[in-house]
Order: structure tokens, then C-alpha cells, then sequence
């Protein structure tokens, strides 16, 4: 990078059918309740030049209609409807009862999709994204409190507040444990990390551990990484893996020197319900400094090698047994590629 400053690394971690169908606007052409129809479906008039779907919008009109009027006997809800359809009158003081209500729109919305002439009458992604919808109470209550955020000094202070110190007896039950580590687990874990701890001591590594959280940044890409609000508003996530929170610290908190370093720790993945899944991890890395070195490349591939041997030797601690095998990923082009040359394998 800019500073000269490069680092090679390794982790390690534990481990519908088609039916035949006829045309659904062929199939239900001229169907329906009658009070619902279109006008082009009632006279015959519909061909196939049309829009479909816009005798379906006719309907919703209907539907709406009936959702904001009130009725008092089944009598008068078919006349009105029917004075809606044939002369598009609504009923006495509908109208002023949806300005009241703070539905404006309503009406218009209504005469829209009533329209007799289908190629008039909006799609239905058209009414979405329209202004005459009304707004439900939750999304005018969500834009005001945007509204006071921005208006009001301590507004911000007090709804982090309030969010953290809601009460939430339901949530606990979802975040006990789905596993139980005996004793005996326990023990191996400790015996592999003192395996991996020999092997990366040999190679001049020593534990160092960085902060657990990492402030949001671009480089948090990943669709499953698990992301955290303290009181103040601030976000970081948890490591998805230990190299990302080490290349962190090195940008902003290490001097430019040569190190080598190795550690084990919990790397988070989030899950639609409950707690995130955790997983172990082992990582090596080699930082080194380009900047006053002879030959880079040539010291860029000797780490690189070395890498490769501290993944060997830690293959090695752990004879497979059977049909058993690892399965190795390599994140870096130029070192398969390498590899490939190496075997003699010719270019693609």
C-alpha cells in the first residue's frame, strides 16, 4: 500500500417445477363478482390489445371504496357503489370526510382507478409509488421523529436512551446457548491451540490480540456480518474474521515495523433470528516493509512460501486418519498461480 507496509496471512477455522397451465388472463377473462367487473369486462368490449391486469385495478377501486365508506345496510352499499360506477358520484360528505381525515387523496385515488377507459387507469406499481396513498400512522409518526432528530439538540440522546432501556422479556430465551461444551471438548480445544501456538512460535510469531469491535467502515462487505449500536449512535461489528480487525489496528494504531503475530479468538457470522452462529478461528500473519528493501518481490514470495509451510507444519500436528482430507482455500491469486507453475500445469 501508500506505507509500504504489507502483510501475508493465514486462518484457519474449525469447522421448483413448471405446471402446464392455461393463460391466466385467457382463464379468467369475464370472471368475477359482478359488483367488481369492469365496465369493457360487462359489455364485451375487452380485447387483446389491452393491459388485463387493468380490469383487476378496477376492482381494488371498488375494494378501497368500500374500506373507507361506511355503510349502514347492504342496500346502501350496492346503490353507492353503483352510483360510483355509472355516474362517479360518492356518496353525501364522503369527500369531506377524508379531508377531515387527512386523506386528500382518497378521492382522486379512487377516480383513478375507476376510470372507464382501462388505458387511463394507473399500474399497479404507478398507485405505490403515487402520492395519493395515505400514510399510515406508523410512517407518520417514523417521519416526525426523523423530523425532531434533526430539529431538536437532545432528541437523538433521548430515543437511544428509551431504546436501551426498553424492557424485553422475550428476547432473553433466544440467546441461551444451543450447545453444550463438556469438559472433555474443552481440553481438546486448549490441546489444539497449543499445537498451532508451537508451530507459529517456530516462525518467529508471538500472541497478540487486537479490539474486538471494529468501527463500520466500506470495507465490511460481507452480507452476514454482525453489526453493533452502543447508546451514543456509533456502529461497529464484530469480526468476521481476525484479519480484517488486524489490518484495522496496523492502519491506525501500529508503527511501521516489521511483525509477526498469531491468535486465536471468535469470528461472528448473524442469523435471521437469535444470536449470531460463532465460530473458532487461528490466524498468522507476517507484516513487513517494502519500503528500503532491495528486492520486494523477491522478499513478498518468501513470505508467501513461509505461509504455505506454517500451514503445512499445522496440517502435520493433525494426522487425518481414513478417507479423511483437508480442503485448503487460498484467497490470493498470485500464490496459486505460483503453485500451478510449480506443478508444471499449463496456462489456460
Amino acid at each position: 500500500n501508500e506505507d509500504g507496509k504489507e502483510m501475508a496471512s493465514l486462518s484457519l477455522k474449525s469447522s421448483q417445477g413448471t405446471a402446464n397451465r392455461a393463460d391466466p388472463d385467457e382463464s379468467s377473462a369475464g370472471v368475477g363478482t359482478m359488483l367488481y367487473l369492469s365496465p369493457e369486462v360487462i359489455t364485451g368490449a375487452s380485447d387483446a390489445s389491452y393491459d388485463h391486469s387493468k380490469r383487476d385495478i378496477y376492482a381494488i377501486g371498488i375494494i378501497l371504496f368500500e374500506m373507507w365508506c361506511a355503510f349502514g345496510t347492504l342496500m346502501e352499499r350496492i346503490t353507492s357503489i353503483d352510483a360510483l360506477k355509472r355516474r362517479n358520484l360518492f356518496p353525501p360528505g364522503f369527500e369531506d370526510l377524508q379531508a377531515k381525515a387527512r386523506r386528500p387523496g382518497v378521492c382522486e385515488l379512487i377516480r383513478n382507478l375507476l376510470h372507464p377507459n382501462p388505458a387511463t387507469r394507473p399500474t399497479a406499481l404507478a398507485v405505490l409509488e403515487s402520492d395519493l396513498l395515505p400514510t399510515t400512522m406508523l410512517e407518520s409518526d417514523l417521519k416526525q421523529v426523523l423530523h425532531n432528530m434533526q430539529r431538536t439538540p437532545n432528541f437523538h440522546d433521548k430515543l437511544m436512551q428509551a431504546l436501551f432501556t426498553r424492557e424485553d422479556r422475550g428476547s432473553g430465551c433466544l440467546y441461551d446457548p444451543d450447545s453444550h461444551v463438556d469438559h472433555l471438548h474443552a481440553w481438546r480445544h486448549l490441546a489444539v491451540q497449543q499445537s498451532l501456538s508451537r508451530v507459529f512460535s517456530r516462525h518467529g510469531a508471538t500472541a497478540l490480540r487486537v479490539p474486538l469491535l471494529t468501527p463500520t467502515s466500506r470495507h465490511a462487505t460481507h452480507s452476514r456480518v454482525v453489526t453493533l449500536m452502543d447508546q451514543a449512535g456509533a456502529q461497529f461489528f464484530l469480526p468476521y474474521d481476525l484479519t480484517t480487525p488486524f489490518a484495522h489496528f496496523l492502519a491506525f494504531r501500529y508503527a511501521h515495523q516489521p511483525l509477526r503475530r498469531y491468535t486465536f479468538g471468535t469470528v461472528y457470522r448473524s442469523k435471521t433470528v437469535g444470536p449470531p452462529k460463532e465460530a473458532l478461528e487461528a490466524a498468522f500473519d507476517i507484516v513487513s516493509i517494502s519500503r528500503g528493501v532491495k528486492d520486494p518481490e523477491e522478499q513478498r514470495r518468501v513470505e508467501d512460501a513461509e505461509v504455505v509451510r506454517v500451514m503445512m507444519e499445522a496440517m502435520l500436528e493433525f494426522p487425518l486418519e481414513g478417507q479423511a482430507m483437508y480442503v485448503v482455500a487460498v484467497s490470493y491469486a498470485g500464490l496459486v498461480e505460483g503453485i500451478l507453475q510449480v506443478c508444471h500445469v499449463p496456462a489456460a
